[in-house]
């Protein structure tokens, strides 16, 4: 409290409950969320009012916002062309990507060490979330309630889906290895520590895609501190992360999500071939769409889906399966309108991480871009959450004293 207390009354309120938002991600409460998210927005409102430095704000931050915004109102329009509900999910869901920009935008700069001490406090979160998981398991079959020791083993004590839970490994990976390499002359070993740590619970997730992105993280730091800046040490980092993904390939834990791409075991077909039916339903939606450009909205995109899902023969129906694919969930449902403004804003940020080297924001877009393609990952509200909030802090925060990462 002591570190909020000096920045001033409002300016601490907002830094500290910024904080509280990024802890309260690993411990997915939409409710608790919300209040937090609405109760910092009001404070960086107060904020604005008291400095008066609205017109102040740089033109990239009002650009960035201006295109979070577009995405919003492609969810509106589609709403409204479809004659549905404003008020339901449709809106409501993409609120976040008009309301987060706008907290960062309103309320008081973000320095180098504060953001440092937000994405510390998400590390941590992210530790002691998945610890009180494996702990739980463990317990769990130790008791011999029932055989516990499988890849949905988090997603079902801690009740949250191993995707989403995986992302948020991920990020949390990401912000520790960066840390690793931040120094010069030394590695940081708690976060050593703590990527290793992060490898091993998504080797207990075994969420493949996952992995996908891990695999392009690691070229990336890779290329970066050993082709490019020839840093010795860090050789024996990644020689340690290949002894550590070796012994999860040969230990055979690994081996029964890989097989199961080929192997039949729902509706007698692979993942390959359930995952190509779902989207062969998704275009079969997007043709019946009733507009190419706006979409169909949220209601009725589910219910196009459903009807493609029954004439495949997809057991997608019953259970309202999503597109299973950001891209082409988001084309389902705002159009073409909403696809662009999302790659827009993807592209964007892609774009302004290359040219401030700024290699966090860089490996933030990549792990979306690649979760993206087999989760609807902006469907939940934690997905959006933790896009648009780690990207707008990237993008805000006040990086003047902040040493080159790349």
């Amino acid at each position: 409290m002591m570190q909020f207390s000096k920045i001033g009354n409002v300016k601490g309120g907002y830094f500290f409950l910024l904080n509280v938002l990024f802890i309260s991600f690993a411990f997915p409460s939409p409710p608790l969320t919300n209040i937090v998210l609405f109760t910092t927005l009001a404070v960086a409102i107060v904020s604005t009012l008291k400095s008066r430095n609205l017109k102040k704000k740089s033109f990239t931050r009002k650009k960035y916002v201006v295109i979070s915004a577009l995405i919003f109102v492609s969810a509106f329009l589609s709403g409204l062309i479809n004659n549905e509900n404003l008020l339901d999910s449709q809106v409501t869901k993409n609120l976040f990507f008009l309301a987060i920009p706008l907290l960062f935008f309103l309320g008081p700069k973000i320095n180098y060490k504060q953001k440092q001490l937000i994405l510390r406090n998400f590390v941590i979160s992210v530790f002691i979330f998945s610890l009180l998981g494996v702990f739980k398991i463990i317990t769990l079959y130790i008791l011999d309630t029932e055989n516990k020791l499988f890849y949905e083993s988090f997603s079902n004590v801690l009740k949250i889906h191993s995707t989403y839970f995986a992302l948020l490994v991920v990020l949390a990976f990401i912000v520790s290895i960066v840390r690793i390499f931040k120094e010069r002359k030394a590695f940081h070993f708690k976060y050593i520590f703590i990527s290793f740590y992060f490898l091993i619970i998504l080797f207990l997730l075994s969420s493949r895609i996952s992995f996908v992105a891990i695999t392009l993280i690691l070229l990336v730091v890779l290329i970066d501190q050993v082709i490019l800046k020839k840093r010795k040490k860090a050789v024996f980092f990644f020689a340690g992360v290949v002894v550590c993904v070796s012994i999860f390939i040969f230990s055979g834990y690994f081996g029964t999500r890989i097989n199961n791409l080929t192997q039949e075991n729902e509706a007698n077909r692979s993942d390959i071939e359930n995952r190509e039916v779902l989207w062969e339903s998704v275009f079969c939606a997007i043709e019946n769409s009733p507009s190419q450009i706006f979409g169909a909205g949220l209601k009725k995109s589910q219910d196009i889906i459903n009807s493609c899902y029954s004439k495949n023969g997809f057991f997608g129906a019953e259970l309202n399966y999503n597109a299973h694919n950001q891209y082409l969930q988001t084309l389902l449902e705002k159009g073409l309108l909403g696809l662009l403004f999302l790659l827009l804003l993807m592209g964007y940020l892609l774009f302004r991480g290359f040219r401030k080297k700024d290699v966090l924001l860089i490996l933030t877009i990549i792990t979306f871009f690649v979760f993206f393609i087999t989760e609807s990952i902006l469907e939940r509200q934690l997905g959006i959450m933790l896009f648009v909030s780690f990207n707008t802090m990237l993008i805000f925060n006040n990086n003047r004293d902040e040493p080159n990462l790349v």
